[in-house]
């Protein structure tokens, strides 16, 4: 991000969610451009993990309702001045 900053580069490639959140919440860069290609994050439990179950579960209902998109909205999406 420094070499951008300091215009040694005129771009840069990376992990978008950093990005996304560097851009929305420092506002000294902007995301431009579509997305490569989409991946998502997921967290490993052994299968007997009794906590397994209750993440899938709370994670599945965030998606099913607005919270999801309410959380990704105020954590990446760019503030206005």
């Amino acid at each position: 991000v420094n070499t951008l900053l300091t215009k040694k580069v005129e771009a840069i490639v990376f992990d978008a969610p950093v990005y996304l959140f560097y851009a929305a919440n420092e506002g000294k860069v902007e995301v431009v451009g579509s997305i490569f290609r989409e991946e998502n994050y997921g967290r490993v439990l052994p299968n007997e993990s009794p906590a397994r179950k209750r993440i899938n579960s709370a994670l599945l209902s965030l998606r099913e309702n607005v919270t999801y998109q309410a959380l990704y909205d105020r954590l990446f999406e760019a503030k206005k001045p």
